[in-house]
């Protein structure tokens, strides 16, 4: 019983010490500073498309002839957003 359980105690501490061992291969790598670049991308593709949705907006309001409107409820009252063409 005390070989299983010393066999398994060192196997325990060597499988952690892989996991430590990769994880600084990975950071040394900059596997972790790669995630930033996505993120990054991620905001800029979600700017892009919020560009072109008011665009559209503006578009299709100047299309009638008329121009796109936004209102925002008093900040102490209850109410919605709303954006329409007026």
């Amino acid at each position: 019983m005390n070989d299983l359980v010393t066999r398994t105690y060192a196997q325990a501490v060597f499988a952690l010490d892989g996991l430590a061992e990769g994880a600084e291969s990975a950071f040394g790598n900059g596997s972790r500073r790669d995630r930033v670049v996505w993120v990054v991308v991620a905001i800029a593709i979600a700017v892009i498309a919020a560009v072109g949705l008011l665009t559209a907006w503006w578009l299709a309001c100047r299309a009638i002839g008329k121009y796109p409107t936004f209102s925002v409820p008093a900040w102490g009252k209850a109410g919605s957003y709303r954006a329409w063409c007026n």
